[in-house]
């Protein structure tokens, strides 16, 4: 977690004990024994609680993001229904808190450790991170056998931002063309700019997506939590969840993973007896992580996020690089 992330979860007025207290009695029916506030992610305040019966349970607060926790509980739920290892919500709802209605949920606390932790803490084989990884593929495609009615975001209406795949795309490259400015503020040109867009309309006419799936959104190391022998005990935090398809997860991991092989995601994802990895998909996965990265690194941007700026901007440029040798 960079300094950006850090400073942005302690500018939050922490919520106060009594508050706390009555969520987890109306949640669980006990008292709280310990507490301790876990400084991580991007979206919500959260807090690892220890119960009178000594089982551990997660509170987050909701803070940022356009994703509510209602939309959220409902992606864990659905991804529960199709065999996904994630964590029981047992409350969704609002509470006032320092004079504002936010968002809280409740769930149970996963066993193990986030995969990051593992990665960063010990010196673990590459045949390890391997296996872990197509683990992470199995369950990635019980994830997308959600199928779901439209793109991008669901809102409270329950329906989804986009209703076609035209639509949008059309909307994202609309947005770049607004945004503009923001990559040659990180140091693009106008040839740069023009080969993103050029890329962005590839993909929309070459890869349409007839059957939207639900993706994670943020589907990386943090977010898979491991036991002692590195098998997943569970999967977190749906709170970038989104309708779009199959290779928005992938996109995603490997903008984020650059040290990990998405070929060994991908095997588990097809099974290690079917792993092939046809060329088409593979255009098609650089395509979208081009696009990907664009968004993401527009968004820092906007938040002045520096650092984060600096790895998305590497990763991007080693992305138009590798797609301008298939392209130009």
């Amino acid at each position: 977690m960079n300094d950006f992330m850090i400073q942005r979860q302690l500018q939050f007025i922490p919520v106060c004990d009594e508050t706390i207290s009555r969520m987890i009695l109306k949640a669980t029916g006990q008292h709280i024994k310990e507490k301790q506030r876990i400084i991580e992610g991007n979206d919500s305040e959260v807090y690892d609680i220890k119960l009178n019966n000594d089982e551990h349970i997660i509170l987050k607060v909701h803070r940022f993001g356009d994703v509510s926790y209602d939309q959220e509980a409902w992606a864990i739920n659905e991804c529960r229904k199709h065999g996904v290892p994630v964590p029981q919500v047992l409350l969704v709802g609002k509470e006032l808190i320092n004079n504002e209605m936010r968002d809280i949920m409740i769930l149970e606390k996963v066993k193990g450790r986030s995969f990051r932790k593992v990665i960063d803490g010990e010196n673990i084989s590459k045949n390890d991170v391997a296996q872990v990884l197509e683990q992470a593929g199995t369950i990635l495609k019980r994830i997308h056998s959600v199928k779901v009615n439209g793109y991008w975001r669901l809102n409270h209406d329950n329906q989804w931002d986009f209703d076609s795949w035209t639509d949008y795309m059309k909307s994202t490259i609309r947005d770049r063309i607004e945004d503009k400015q923001c990559l040659f503020d990180v140091g693009l040109n106008e040839g740069d700019f023009n080969f993103i867009m050029k890329c962005h309309v590839l993909y929309m006419n070459n890869y349409e997506c007839h059957q939207p799936v639900l993706c994670h959104g943020d589907y990386t190391h943090e977010h898979w939590f491991v036991d002692e022998s590195l098998n997943i005990t569970g999967i977190i935090d749906f709170g970038d969840m989104q309708g779009g398809p199959v290779t928005t997860d992938f996109a995603i991991f490997q903008m984020n993973e650059s040290k990990s092989d998405v070929n060994s995601l991908i095997r588990g994802y097809n099974g290690i007896n079917d792993s092939a990895i046809n060329e088409c998909f593979s255009q098609e996965l650089d395509l979208h992580t081009l696009i990907i990265s664009i968004g993401y690194l527009i968004y820092f941007t906007k938040q002045n996020n520096t650092e984060d700026i600096k790895q998305t901007l590497d990763s991007l440029k080693k992305v138009i690089d590798d797609l301008k040798k298939q392209y130009l």
